[in-house]
Parts: structure tokens; C-alpha cells; sequence
């Protein structure tokens, strides 16, 4: 016997279309408001007809009736047990350009020595093999500030993979300061970073407060320039750029008039995306440790779903195992400019981060701090878990950092207080969202 998957997330947009997410299946569908109705009566028919099964199975949106606690067993296991990329989180200086006022870091380590990058040359070589594929996360600091570390860097893995016949893919965490269209050209041609994250921090004179220079000087026009120039010189389709706000009380006033830059300069290209995340306090990790209320990014995406913005990060974030941190995953390590490895980015400072080192080419690992990170520590058997019909986006372990509060009680990921909103943004464009109400 079949039924209908216990994974599908409804909602209804402005326009009246009904949104389909398929969390399991990594699928978004969208059907008009004429065909609306009819498609509810068939997801929720008491007796379905064979044409409307055939359907319904046809969108992978109908599950066997004997898949139960097992799909979140083998789910769990799959993810756990991924090798089809290593993934390596580098960064080659720990330096930084830029002094911004919420920053976590310290910047008190130098650029990345030969040795350490022949050691992590080593331990890609040898443990290759056991993987799909090469991905490397490009991180600081700020990374463009040892580009010559990169390039090196990147000439051997390229190599290894070409040798091993396996892929290798880039992206980059960059102020993009020094990212003019000479360095773009560096990076995105030559060394396969297709994916970079740069930070513009509500408008002019509120970014400048925020992410100046080490010596004070503004930045935001420089970075602005530099965006621009990518995107009416470089032809190409194939990268993209996530053009992030970290929200304090300080951008809000203004976030309309943010939203209007963005939306003028790179609204209608699709290789730019929007990200907006409330910046942390620094030293704080804890439940009041954001600048403002949850509530507020809920209030801006609501009173903005008009606007021409792609939130393609948070898409992926709504597919199967798309909303569980990097740090939670067995394949993936962050290694310091020193060769120091840690499984988060945002917690250099907590000794638990710290998991080991890279040796002469060799993983030395701390196996209980490792063991820290990688091992589940919720379950569906909680009860926010066992209902959640976006359960396998995060299986209940989306940060092992965060997945309880102070006082130990269970804390959900983000995404899901936010749902409806990125569907309705998401729905707008078909890259995305697959629009169905032909076939009913």
C-alpha cells in the first residue's frame, strides 16, 4: 500500500498559487490558484483514483506505507557516511584587511607556510581516493590577502583530482575588496572558485560603520565597484555571487533603501543572490545571542516578498540534508593557517573546536571532540522531530553547537520559523519551483 508522503510543507502565496516543498525528494512545486483546489483534493482525497496515484507518484510525492522509523534511520546513515566529497573548509591567513564591528576573530595568525601547505597537499593525496571529489570552502581572515597561497594551493589539487580522474569545485568567503575583475578572473577561470559570499551591510553610510578598514578608511564603494564590474565584464553563467546582510539594529531603519540597491544592480541578473542573516554578538553563542529578535528577519522577508530577490542559499537549505552545518559532517574539516584543524567557523575560540592537526600530511584527531560534532545528539523520537514535515532538511541535528539551549531543552534549526516566507520568495522563479498546474 501507498500514502502520501508524511514530507510535503503547503503553503499559500500572496497570488493564491499553492507551494509544494518535498523535503525527501528535494522538489518545490507550485499550482495555480484555478487549479489549487483541485490539487488539495487530490493530496487529500479519503479515496484516490488510479489516474490521480499515477500522478501523485509521478511528483515522487507518495511513500509506501511500510516506510516508517527506518527512512529516518537509513536518511541518518547515508548523511553520516557520505564520501562523495571531501570537503575542506582552508584558510590561508587568519590576517584581515577589514575591522568589522561584530567580528569573532582574532587576526593574530600569519599567511599559511609552505610547510603546512604541503602537508595538507599530502593528506589530500593520499585520502583522495576514498572520495567522489575535492570541494574546498576558500575562508579567513580575509582569503585574497594570501591569493598566492590559493593559487599554489589550488594548482595541486587540481592536479591530484586530474590524476585520481575525480572533480574539484571552489567557492570563496570574501569582503570582496580586493576582488576587482583581474583577482575575479584569478579565482573563478583558473582556480575553479564558482561560488563566492561577500557582505554588504545595509547602505552606504551604515556598511562603512560596520565593515571598515584596519585603518578606519570606507569600504563600500570599493566593493560595490568591484561587483559591478564583475557582472558587465564576465560573460559566463557559470558562477555565483551571494550578496549577504548581517543585520543589526543599525540597518534597519534603512533596510528599504538596501533592498532597493540590490534590487536596481543586480536584481535581474541571476548569478547574484541575496543572504540575510542577524549578525551575532561578539563572544556569544547562546540563545540571546543575536543583535535583534528572531522576529526581525521574519518582519523583513513578510513585508518584502515583493521584491525581485533570490534566496538561493536558503533553497538549498530546504532540500534533503541542506539545513545541517558542514561541522556535522564526518567528510568535512576546517584547517587553520597554522594547520590546526576545527569543525566549525564560527567558534575558533571554544577548545572544543579545536579537534587536532595536520602532520607531514597526516590527520592527527582529538576523537572525543570529534566525536562532539558527528555524533546525533536529537533524534526523531523527540516529538518536534517525529511531526516535522521538513525533517529530513536537518534530521533533528542542524548544529550540534546549538542544538539545545542552556537550560537543555531542544532547539529547532532557524529555517523552519521561516518556510512560507522563502516559498513565497522562491516561487517566483522556475528555476526553483516546477509549476504543475498544466498536468492537472
Amino acid at each position: 500500500m501507498s500514502r502520501i508522503s508524511t514530507y510535503l510543507h503547503l503553503t499559500t502565496t500572496q497570488d493564491g498559487s499553492l507551494v509544494i516543498l518535498d523535503s525527501l525528494n528535494n522538489h518545490i512545486y507550485k499550482v495555480n490558484k484555478l487549479k489549487r483546489d483541485k490539487m488539495l483534493r487530490c493530496l487529500y482525497s479519503d479515496k484516490h483514483s488510479t489516474s490521480e496515484m499515477d500522478f501523485l507518484r509521478g511528483l515522487d510525492l507518495i511513500l509506501d506505507d511500510d516506510i516508517g522509523a527506518d527512512l529516518y534511520e537509513d536518511l541518518y546513515s547515508h548523511f553520516i557516511k557520505d564520501k562523495s566529497f571531501m570537503h575542506l573548509v582552508i584558510l590561508p591567513t587568519e590576517k584581515c584587511n577589514f575591522r568589522c564591528s561584530y567580528c569573532y576573530e582574532n587576526y593574530d595568525k600569519p599567511s599559511m607556510s609552505v610547510e603546512v601547505q604541503n602537508s595538507i597537499i599530502e593528506y589530500v593525496t593520499s585520502e583522495i581516493k576514498n572520495y567522489g571529489g575535492l570541494r574546498v570552502e576558500w575562508f579567513g581572515g580575509e582569503p585574497l590577502l594570501a591569493a598566492d597561497v590559493i593559487n599554489r594551493l589550488t594548482r595541486s589539487f587540481k592536479e591530484i583530482c586530474r590524476q585520481n580522474k575525480k572533480p574539484y569545485i571552489a567557492s570563496m568567503t570574501t569582503n570582496a575588496y580586493l576582488l576587482d575583475l583581474n583577482m575575479f578572473k584569478q579565482m573563478f577561470k583558473k582556480n575553479n572558485v564558482v561560488k563566492f559570499q561577500i557582505t554588504i551591510d545595509g547602505t552606504e553610510e551604515i556598511h562603512n560603520k560596520q565593515r571598515k578598514l584596519l585603518n578606519g578608511y570606507p569600504t563600500y564603494s570599493k566593493i560595490l565597484e568591484n561587483l559591478l564590474s564583475i557582472k558587465n565584464n564576465i560573460n559566463s553563467r557559470f558562477f555565483n555571487i551571494i550578496i549577504r546582510c548581517n543585520i543589526t539594529p543599525e540597518v534597519l531603519p534603512w533596510f528599504d533603501e538596501y533592498i532597493k540597491i540590490v534590487e536596481d544592480n543586480f536584481g535581474e541578473d541571476e548569478r547574484f543572490e541575496a543572504l540575510w542573516k542577524l549578525a551575532w554578538k561578539l563572544g556569544e553563542r547562546e540563545k540571546d545571542c543575536t543583535f535583534c529578535e528572531q522576529s526581525v528577519l521574519k518582519d523583513l522577508l513578510g513585508k518584502n516578498t515583493n521584491r525581485n530577490m533570490r534566496f538561493g542559499t536558503n533553497r538549498l537549505q530546504l532540500t534533503r540534508y541542506g539545513n545541517i552545518c558542514y561541522a556535522s559532517a564526518k567528510n568535512s574539516i576546517v584547517i587553520g593557517s597554522d594547520g590546526l584543524v576545527y569543525k566549525c567557523t564560527v567558534a575558533f575560540d571554544d577548545e572544543k573546536n579545536n579537534v587536532g592537526f595536520l602532520e607531514n600530511g597526516k590527520l592527527i584527531l582529538d576523537d572525543r571532540k570529534f566525536k562532539f560534532w558527528t555524533e546525533r545528539k536529537a533524534h526523531y523520537t523527540y516529538s518536534e522531530c517525529n511531526k516535522c514535515d521538513i525533517y529530513p532538511t536537518c534530521m533533528g541535528i542542524y548544529c550540534n553547537l546549538n542544538n539545545f539551549d542552556g537550560e537543555g531543552n531542544f532547539v529547532c534549526a532557524g529555517m523552519k520559523e521561516y518556510v512560507d516566507l522563502y516559498l513565497e520568495y522562491l516561487s517566483k522563479y522556475s528555476y526553483f519551483v516546477k509549476d504543475v498546474s498544466n498536468l492537472l
